[in-house]
């Protein structure tokens, strides 16, 4: 998602793979990923770190009933 810089408090440093929390109308915070930015624009990735990854379990079945 984009969003115009001015948008954020100033005391934020955008910085590419940087994390912010960011809480809305009085909702958990949420963690975005800072994935582009602009001169005027950030691009805020919202997604799991884990998506789009391979995940490989090793379980150990105890029982079936």
């Amino acid at each position: 998602m984009e969003f115009k810089k001015n948008a954020f408090s100033n005391n934020i440093t955008f910085v590419v793979g940087k994390q912010l929390k960011i809480r809305q109308n009085g909702h958990d915070p949420i963690k975005f990923t800072v994935a582009d930015i602009d001169e005027d624009t950030v691009t805020l990735d919202g997604n799991h770190p884990l998506a789009g990854k391979t995940l490989i379990f090793d379980i150990h079945l105890v029982a079936i009933t």
